[in-house]
């Protein structure tokens, strides 16, 4: 990347308490940016040692080995004040201590430093320019506290916008969408922050009705309520309290997210733990059912925003059109059933990525406020958002005066005049606050300001007109006059906690650049530390096999057991440099390729390349293979492969989007709800009653699964027109067969152009890992790693899975187009 090449444009950051994500918008496209391991979201991690910083994956990784440098759930912090009773009550889970350093937001800005690098990898350009995305329900201290986070990475924040709306944004703007005027209720239950939004769009014209939410409520706390859960079977059993180790802890809380993520999947799962604490093991199995059960309240807490906005907006829930599921969480299955019984049985929306559709959202915003957008979905586009809480001052007797009411739609300016209540007085001050109770020591404090000399006069007589500013980032300025006699001060909030100084900003700014070079040299050495491992086990793995030891000659065997104690000793090494570890590495392979000359089927196993399945799920703190590491080995085509693999598993998801039938495609009818009899309320998913499979052109047929299970099904689908006559069939019990209404030569149209679409970014993503591929083995054949006619055959292996990958994303192409055209 040239330093002097600067980006026109500007990301979209949505910045989680959990995970990252970033992405840009060019002319029609949105594109999520994977970061260097290939993920679409980053782990919002900062781990620091003696010497170097870390961020991202490979904080994550480490937490377990180095919980009390390990820092997390810092969106939990931002803009708080260190005497915050919720800050008070997070630092006794944390395993990392908290001082009161004046709240400046540096870790943030870490974090969206991580996601800048990311972006800029992906365009080649320095990135100067961001929307960054927070909560609806984060104050004015937050909302600063961020912008200025993101002033420390070096971004230049255009635009502070909510989640909700982005999210809202996202789904606005998709294919097949409607111009047609609809309410949509947005939930976003993401890692640590919970928000509803009540919107109205039109168009390209998105107005936020009302808002509600908790930023203190997310994934995070149903894991806490899990850990807790195994922390007291596991006393229990042991009669041990590892209450005080925040290495064992660190472990079990990564555990503890594995099962909830698995819980979504599967009615059961088990947690293993080797060792988790003084010796003792943990070894626990726990049901869907146990793990709602132990979240009841917090599950059942989130319906109380969604029925707060419904008030504020004064709609009730039946006008509510379509309600559209954000955030990882909602992926709960739980949670869905209770939004959907809430709302009585109505389908939610999961077309979006919930892990995406933020950073989608607000690279969209970035590239209308940059000129990068062009479509004509954008051109009209227009965000109508509202001030989360009141803002107002503290009159006589500590008593909340509102100057600008919760629901204002933003930008805004409200005035209110106030007076003196003394003779005489000179000077005036304005407590300002923001909240919704009437003391004001309920709400939460923006600072203070003096409005100062005042004429003398008697108590009452002065007419001071306050003026509060909300601009389009959600962020407050207030400004004071004395009309009375004309004189008049503008006044700002000085002492807010989110509001650092041009020079404290600088500063940090420098602070962050003198972390650069440090942590680029300590990436790469803890990258090779990690390479070496993760070969170091893999060979393990494969040698401790009995039948391949038989395979072995006893004096390969012997020098390969060597090799790995040398290897293994480097590692032990604190200040070794990425060239020792390489050398080790290299030395390994090199033997073992001798060893098995003869058998290169083992030399060429996946199991060189890859870990077991079971070894990816068994912990979050092992990274995968990094990208940025490849093997030495010019026969290893992993990353040709995986790239390519990601690519036409993309491009079939997109296609599968795309199928004639409109929205009554098989996954669209497995998803919808039926009642289970005409006099009952009660009803299920199609798909856990039968097996949905195409039959002709439009039409589908539901295979029964049990006779018994299906007699009762007589009424229509929930919330659709299609009718189901039931059917006899001699192999079944029951076939239901739907007719799907046709598609419209528009749709149909726009459908294929999105299909070509998805089908060249495939190609593009294939032709990158070829080029990836094709310059390691040219750095190979320059450094001299590997023989010259290794590298030619190696080549030409790489040619034939090139086109065999670029032959599969074409057949998937010209399928789908063939089905669209048919119809």
């Amino acid at each position: 990347m040239a330093d002097s090449e600067v980006y026109d444009g500007a990301v979209g950051i949505d910045l989680g308490t959990t995970y990252s994500c970033v992405a840009n918008y060019e002319g029609t496209n949105v594109e999520i940016i994977a970061n260097d391991q290939g993920s679409y979201t980053t782990p919002s991690f900062v781990s620091f040692t003696d010497k170097e910083r870390l961020i991202g994956d490979a904080a994550k990784n480490q937490a377990a080995m180095n919980p009390a440098n390990t820092v997390f759930d810092i969106k939990r912090l931002i803009g708080r004040r260190f005497e915050d009773p919720i800050v008070k009550k997070d630092v006794e889970s944390w395993p990392f201590k908290v001082i009161d350093q004046g709240g400046n937001p540096e870790i943030s800005s870490m974090v969206l430093m991580k996601m800048k690098e990311v972006a800029e990898i992906k365009l080649g350009k320095k990135v100067e320019k961001a929307v960054i995305t927070v909560p609806a329900y984060f104050n004015d201290n937050q909302r600063q506290a961020t912008k200025d986070a993101g002033a420390i990475a070096g971004l230049n924040v255009l635009r502070i916008i909510n989640e909700p709306t982005a999210a809202a944004i996202a789904y606005g703007l998709g294919a097949g969408k409607s111009e047609k005027e609809r309410n949509v209720l947005i939930y976003d239950l993401g890692g640590g922050t919970f928000d509803v939004s009540l919107l109205n769009i039109q168009g390209g014209v998105f107005t936020v009705k009302a808002t509600a939410g908790d930023t203190h409520l997310g994934g995070q706390d149903f894991d806490t309520n899990l850990l807790e859960h195994f922390k007291k079977e596991f006393q229990r059993k042991t009669g041990k309290d590892m209450s005080g180790d925040a290495r064992a802890l660190r472990r079990l809380r990564t555990a503890c997210e594995r099962a909830k993520r698995t819980l979504s999947n599967a009615t059961q799962t088990t947690v293993e733990i080797d060792s988790l604490f003084d010796g003792e093991d943990l070894n626990s199995s726990i049901t869907r059912a146990r793990f709602e059960d132990l979240n009841a309240k917090a599950f059942n807490g989130t319906l109380d925003p969604v029925q707060q906005v419904l008030k504020d907006s004064g709609m009730p829930k039946s006008k509510v059109d379509e309600i559209v599921l954000v955030g990882g969480s909602t992926r709960i299955p739980r949670i869905q059933k209770l939004l959907s019984d809430f709302f009585d049985g109505k389908k939610l929306e999961k077309s979006i990525n919930p892990d995406e559709a933020v950073a989608y959202g607000a690279a969209v915003q970035a590239g209308i406020l940059s000129g990068k957008a062009t479509s004509a979905e954008t051109a009209d586009l227009l965000l109508l958002d509202v001030v989360p809480l009141s803002l107002g001052v503290a009159m006589e007797g500590n008593i909340f005066a509102p100057v600008v009411n919760r629901g204002q739609t933003v930008p805004t300016i409200k005035k209110r005049t106030f007076t003196t209540v003394v003779d005489n007085q000179s000077t005036v001050q304005f407590p300002v606050y923001q909240g919704e109770r009437t003391n004001c020591a309920d709400n939460t404090s923006l600072g203070e300001f003096t409005l100062a000399p005042l004429p003398p006069m008697r108590a009452g007589e002065a007419a001071l007109e306050c003026v509060f500013e909300v601009d389009v980032n959600g962020i407050l300025k207030v400004t004071a006059t004395e009309k009375t006699s004309g004189r008049s001060a503008n006044i700002t909030i000085s002492n807010a906690v989110g509001k650092l100084s041009s020079a404290e900003i600088d500063q940090m700014v420098d602070d962050a650049a003198k972390f650069k070079t440090s942590d680029e040299a300590f990436t790469k050495r803890f990258e090779s530390r990690q390479q070496l491992e993760s070969y170091i086990s893999r060979v393990e793995e494969i040698v401790s096999d009995p039948g391949m030891s038989m395979k072995l000659k006893r004096g390969n065997k012997e020098r390969i057991e060597s090799a790995l104690s040398d290897a293994m000793a480097q590692l032990e090494v604190e200040d070794s440099t990425p060239e020792d570890l390489k050398k080790k590495e290299l030395a390994l392979k090199r033997l073992i390729t001798k060893a098995m000359a003869t058998r290169r089927e083992f030399a060429n196993s996946p199991a060189l390349y890859k870990k077991k399945d079971k070894a990816k799920k068994s912990s979050a703190s092992e990274p995968e293979e990094s990208s940025s590491a490849p093997s030495e080995d010019p026969f290893d085509l992993t990353q040709l492969h995986n790239g390519i693999s990601t690519a036409v598993a993309r491009l079939k998801d997109d296609l599968s989007k795309l199928r004639a039938g409109g929205r009554f495609n098989t996954a669209a009818i497995e998803s919808l709800r039926v009642h289970l009899s005409k006099d009952s309320k009660e009803s299920v998913k199609l798909g856990d009653l039968a097996q949905v499979v195409p039959k002709g052109g439009r039409m589908v047929t539901l295979l029964a699964a049990e006779e018994d299970h299906l007699k009762p099904l007589t009424s229509a689908i929930v919330s659709s027109n299609l009718s189901l006559t039931p059917q006899p069939d001699s192999h079944n019990a029951l076939q239901l067969n739907i007719p799907i209404p046709p598609p419209t030569k528009e749709s149909r149209d726009k459908n294929i152009q999105a299909a070509k679409q998805a089908f060249e970014k495939a190609a593009g993503l294939v032709r990158d890992s070829r080029g990836a591929m094709h310059k390691r083995l040219q750095d190979m054949q320059k450094k001299k790693l590997a023989r010259p006619d290794d590298v030619r055959k190696a080549h030409d292996q790489m040619e034939k899975v090139t086109d065999q990958g670029q032959k599969e994303a074409k057949d998937a192409f010209e399928a789908a187009k063939k089905t669209l055209e048919q119809v």
